[in-house]
């Protein structure tokens, strides 16, 4: 998974398509759709960064394209994503606890690819009167680690995100 930080929340939230749940990444600025159905609105709500291992020194891996050996370093990034759920107040709060419920499940495993969801957490529903829907705040923990090789005697050459820390 290349390509750094862009696109985090629209892979969660393709993510989650893929487990037959309706996704969508912020609130557009344009005016919405009429919802029908329940959707879980993805959001990104903090990132913490840190030391993945001493000085950022993950050891080496041999490139075969290249024919050496290449410096590995890194930071584990700790997202905090945002997975709202909103339904028209006309299906009740039934509509809301069956999303959350293929919503847990989805979450329950693997994530997609990179981000490892480590913690998964909601709230009650509630009435959004600026929104006319109901709401249910539910927020998801993913840990990846942000790679980056160097050459010998050379600035990084590229990062990339690689899936979450075991631990």
């Amino acid at each position: 998974m290349s390509g750094g930080l862009d696109g985090l929340r629209e892979r969660l939230a393709a993510f989650l398509r893929e487990k037959g749940l309706r996704a969508m990444t912020d609130w557009p600025a344009e005016p919405r759709e009429q919802l029908d159905g329940p959707v879980a609105v993805v959001s990104l709500r903090g990132c913490q960064a840190g030391p993945a291992g001493f000085q950022h020194y993950l050891g080496e891996r041999y490139d075969k394209e290249r024919e050496q050996w290449v410096e590995v370093y890194g930071q584990k990034v700790q997202f905090t994503f945002g997975l709202d759920l909103y339904a028209p107040p006309k299906l009740g709060e039934g509509a809301i606890q069956a999303a959350l419920d293929q919503l847990a499940g989805a979450c329950a495993g693997a994530g997609p690819e990179g981000l490892d969801i480590r913690e998964f957490s909601c709230g009650e529903t509630e009435h959004d009167s600026k929104a006319r829907l109901l709401r249910r705040s539910v927020r998801a923990v993913c840990v990846v680690c942000l790679t980056g090789e160097k050459e010998p005697a050379a600035a990084f050459s590229e990062i990339e995100v690689r899936g979450g820390l075991k631990g």
